[in-house]
């Protein structure tokens, strides 16, 4: 994830604040999966029929 922070910073030529402010709730988002998968891991299991 950290190389595509420094193409994306390059290609848009942003500041590195801005890239991160934009990629924090997509971040957020998959942390609370994967606590979620952690703490229910029939969740991911069940995909493979056990």
């Amino acid at each position: 994830m950290g190389l595509n922070l420094i193409v994306a910073i390059a290609a848009f030529k942003v500041a590195f604040g801005t890239i991160v402010r934009s990629v924090i709730p997509f971040i957020t988002i998959m942390l609370i999966w994967l606590v979620i998968v952690i703490v229910y891991p029939t969740l991911s299991l069940g995909l493979l029929g056990r």
